[in-house]
């Protein structure tokens, strides 16, 4: 008989902090990050076909074991490799995959975290990174994605998280696991995850290591941020967006803007109000979309995995029996 599991849903838009957020959340000895596993099964960027998990020396073949057994048996399959585990954290983010896994196990135990940076936050982080045209869109969409596909959930301020220490308690008692006052030094354990933020990432290795030269230096060249003196520092940086003012306020103008920060308040981690409030949910033909681009990827990933092994094309991983 399994033993129960419980598995930890992140949401947010790229950029809101999920990554150190799970991190700090699957900081735990019973607590393991899988962070953007979806991009495993269902790879979209070069980088997926050929990832590299540089805290795995000691157990290379883990990831090629999970994935042979199939998307819909990862957790389990994870559950399984690991004694003592009682709960997973994902951060796919993709609320079309937490739909999708939920109903896929319905013996597991779902619980969903939305983490999120206001206009002037997100603007600033998505400049840094040389994205700018996109951020306002994808922060209206997604949380209209998100609404309509979950609706059990707490959201958390990534402010909130970062500068007042009550908020990832909170976080854990809504979460039904430990908190202690050592949980947001995520780098404290050895950490499987995939993928994901480097500005967090960053953390997890020495200053001595080769792994910490290699991930700051992608960092430096991908925001210009170099790390320094806040190696393994979690503090809050104002965000300056005065640069992006007119993007800002537009997004501000915006008819769903008000209800959705209305929902983000009603269902806050520190704050919930318990309001009854209207979600500004996608339309029945958007919905319709999404579940055809994630169904579409799906498949065009299991095509093309077939094509590989027939082929013998080396994509950097063993896709053999993967479903």
């Amino acid at each position: 008989m399994h033993q129960p599991l419980k598995v930890i849903m992140i949401g947010g838009t790229s950029y809101t902090g999920s990554t150190m957020m799970e991190l700090m959340i699957a900081n735990d000895p019973h607590g393991f990050s899988c962070d953007e596993v979806w991009s495993l099964f269902m790879p979209h960027k070069l980088q997926h076909f050929n990832p590299r998990f540089p805290v795995m020396d000691s157990d290379p073949t883990f990831w090629q074991r999970i994935l042979s057994k199939g998307m819909n048996r990862v957790y389990r399959s994870i559950a399984n490799e690991i004694e003592g585990l009682s709960f997973l954290t994902d951060n796919s983010k993709v609320p079309t995959w937490q739909n999708h896994q939920a109903k896929a196990n319905p013996h597991i135990e779902f619980k969903h975290i939305l983490i999120w940076k206001t206009p002037q936050e997100l603007a600033s982080s998505f400049h840094k990174r040389k994205r700018g045209g996109v951020w306002a869109k994808k922060w209206l969409t997604y949380h209209q994605q998100y609404f309509t596909f979950i609706q059990d959930f707490r959201a958390v301020k990534y402010e909130d998280l970062v500068s007042d220490p009550q908020t990832l308690e909170n976080v854990c008692n809504y979460l039904g696991i430990d908190y202690f006052p050592t949980k947001k030094e995520y780098w404290n354990k050895e950490h499987y995850t995939l993928f994901g933020n480097k500005s967090a990432k960053v953390h997890l290795f020495d200053t001595t290591t080769e792994h910490f030269n290699r991930v700051s230096e992608k960092l430096s060249k991908g925001t210009g941020d170099t790390i320094g003196e806040s190696h393994r520092q979690v503090a809050y940086k104002n965000a300056d967006a005065s640069a992006h003012s007119k993007e800002v306020e537009a997004i501000l103008e915006h008819p769903i803007y008000p209800d959705i920060i209305e929902v983000l308040e009603a269902f806050d981690i520190n704050r919930p109000s318990g309001k009854k409030v209207s979600f500004p949910k996608m339309s029945w033909i958007e919905v319709w979309k999404k579940r055809m681009v994630f169904h579409g990827l799906r498949a065009a990933t299991r095509i093309s995995l077939l094509v590989f092994q027939t082929t013998g094309i080396k994509i950097g991983r063993n896709v053999a029996n993967a479903e």
